[in-house]
């Protein structure tokens, strides 16, 4: 210890869980897709450059595995519009789901009637899985499909 008026730290430790996105690069999987370039895996690449889009009829479900069972306190989704497609495909009514052997999911949280661009929520949940449940996929709402450019889930 000096004395000198500086402190000195022999060692500095971290503990908990990372709080970045745990989504990341994980395996994604979905109902249905349309092009092999618009498959699961692009709503979880960190780009949004790249997107899933659905052309089934809803509900489309797009569902990510963590690797782990972690508390969830925030998401994110990136829809249509965010790439320079029109606001009438940003998705509408969609649940985030959660899930601890990706069968049986419940629901974490509900959006009805979104019109933005970027949904960022706060939400409390846990679970390996989670599932984004999309029932009205754009703004009108009459042909299903679904276009994420990302989902982001945050510890």
């Amino acid at each position: 210890m000096g004395y000198d008026g500086y402190a000195r730290i022999d060692e500095f430790e971290v503990y908990g869980t990372a709080s970045g996105n745990a989504a990341l690069n994980k395996t994604a999987t979905a109902n249905a897709y349309n092009l092999s370039s618009e498959a699961p895996q692009y709503a979880v690449d960190g780009s949004i450059g790249t997107k899933w889009a659905s052309i089934a009829a809803s509900p489309n479900w797009l569902k990510i595995d963590l690797g782990y069972v972690t508390n969830i306190s925030r998401w994110v989704v990136k829809h249509a519009a965010v790439n320079g497609e029109s606001t009438n495909f940003n998705t509408k009514d969609y649940k985030l789901q959660v899930s601890n052997d990706g069968t049986t999911f419940t629901d974490a949280d509900t959006v009805t009637g979104n019109t933005a661009n970027t949904t960022d929520r706060n939400v409390n949940a846990t679970g390996r899985y989670v599932r984004l449940y999309i029932t009205k996929g754009t703004q009108s709402g009459f042909d299903g499909y679904a276009r994420i450019y990302e989902i982001e889930v945050y510890n």
